[in-house]
């Protein structure tokens, strides 16, 4: 597998695969242009708070010297409203659409707006922001009008026709959406978010969308035919099986993205180092005889797409190799915006401190890597996300032939998150599969070590 670094990320990124892999309680979607992994997005549990999703939320508390509310929207920690997203001061006790745009991160909650958007294949519809809009280089069809209110964004030329029709269907979604608000009480779930794997499909129309089990295969297809039918032949369930991201190298690549050392093209490296209030990224010379402008600028592309891989949302200070005055750093920054163009959650430079760092932050659509797949004391592994990695081992040894029952046997760490948060999981596990699992302990394996394979019924 080619390591990330080898790869020069300025190139544009074209996605070809998309691999969906799912096991009880967790789903991992793998986005990949020419074997290497530029996007790795994992939902766990239900998913009913993910980002994208839609609540009927109440308003808890409006908090005017941070120009915002916070919203209960059935978790323990409010979601944060700004109060520019609300067309008049909402006060305790109102009822409030919001939808989920920024995953918690910390000790900060969800962040929400009250002007959601749902995603077309052509259109997205955005009620709280009236008119009718089209991307970038998209002729504005004259002959599509919008009710009192209404919003549309067009990101795609079309006829027509396929417009109208498209628009129509979200306006209806929408209506239904408004309907439902009204029948229930807050706090209450109006709308599912979209499935991981569709906005990457959205963005790369001819890429491919492989599915490790055959459950997820068949629930995306139904979803697929519904809501994008066009893209519904481009789904498809793999052969590898449970094996799939192990031959697409995305374990290996996995593990790459949680090191703080990243290797730049030639010599020098990256050093990434996330903390509570931001990440610190420093270009290290290391060995390297670069000039430092040189080294400035093959690390510039590699940042852009670490950043991505890695989720990282946030404040970011980056720590560039010392080099000329204004007009290099400038140069720098213009570099680093081209670089992230395609990055779905975008970045914003805000400019150069006096101690020389670059400042810039980047959307937190959902949570970093870091902090879903390592413990508080890094490199030590996230005590539930090997949790996710037995139940994977299970549901592997599960697929075999002839297989009565499943025996995952594990150290401290694993066997009580398997017993304790992750047990419904287990359970799920052995109902999909028809067969019992059964989770023992082993002294003479360390916290985090399991094995996972056949046993007695």
């Amino acid at each position: 597998m080619t390591p990330a670094a080898d790869h020069n990320p300025a190139d544009r990124i074209l996605v070809d695969r998309i691999l969906v892999d799912r096991v009880p309680g967790e789903l991992r979607v793998a986005v990949m242009a020419a074997g290497r992994l530029v996007d790795l997005h994992i939902r766990r549990g239900d998913g009913s708070h993910a980002p994208g999703s839609i609540h009927l939320g109440r308003v808890a508390q409006v908090v005017a010297g941070f120009d915002g509310a916070f919203v209960d929207i059935g978790l323990e920690q409010a979601a944060f409203l700004r109060l520019s997203d609300v067309a008049a001061p909402p006060v305790p006790g109102d009822a409030l659409v919001v939808q989920v745009v920024r995953a918690a991160g910390g000790e900060k909650g969800l962040g929400v707006t009250a002007r959601p958007r749902l995603v077309g294949r052509l259109v997205d519809w955005t009620p709280g922001r009236p008119g009718l809009r089209a991307g970038r280089g998209i002729p504005l069809p004259a002959d599509i009008a919008l009710g009192e209110g209404e919003g549309a964004e067009i990101k795609a030329a079309a006829a027509t026709d396929r417009l109208a029709d498209e628009i129509a269907g979200l306006r209806a979604e929408w209506a239904g959406l408004l309907r439902r608000a009204k029948d229930v009480i807050p706090p209450a779930l109006l709308a599912a978010p979209p499935e991981p794997w569709m906005a990457p499909l959205l963005a790369s129309p001819d890429a491919e969308v492989a599915f490790a089990e055959r459950g997820a295969w068949q629930a995306a297809a139904a979803t697929a035919r519904a809501r994008l039918p066009d893209f519904a032949p481009r789904l498809v369930l793999d052969p590898a099986g449970w094996r799939l991201f192990d031959e697409a190298g995305v374990e290996e690549q996995i593990a790459a993205a949680l090191v703080r050392r990243v290797p730049l093209p030639g010599g020098g490296e990256l050093v990434i180092d996330e903390v509570e209030a931001a990440t610190l990224v420093d270009i290290d010379a290391g060995s390297s005889r670069a000039a430092p402008g040189a080294l400035n600028r093959k690390a510039v592309p590699v940042l852009a797409a670490q950043l991505r891989l890695r989720a990282i949302g946030g404040q970011i200070l980056v720590d560039f190799v010392r080099e000329g005055g204004a007009k290099s750093r400038e140069a720098l920054a213009a570099a680093l915006r081209e670089a992230a163009a395609g990055d779905p959650d975008p970045i914003e430079i805000a400019g150069w401190s006096r101690l020389g760092l670059l400042e810039m932050t980047r959307r937190r659509s959902r949570p970093s890597l870091a902090s879903l797949l390592s413990g508080p004391a890094r490199p030590e592994p996230s005590a539930t996300a090997r949790g996710y990695d037995a139940i994977r081992a299970a549901a592997r040894a599960a697929a075999g032939p002839a297989v009565a029952a499943i025996v995952i046997t594990a150290g401290r760490v694993v066997e009580s998150v398997l017993r304790g948060p992750l047990a419904p999981d287990v359970a799920k596990l052995a109902a999909e599969a028809g067969i019992a699992v059964r989770v023992e302990s082993r002294a003479d394996l360390g916290p985090f070590e399991f094995h996972a394979g056949p046993g007695r019924p």
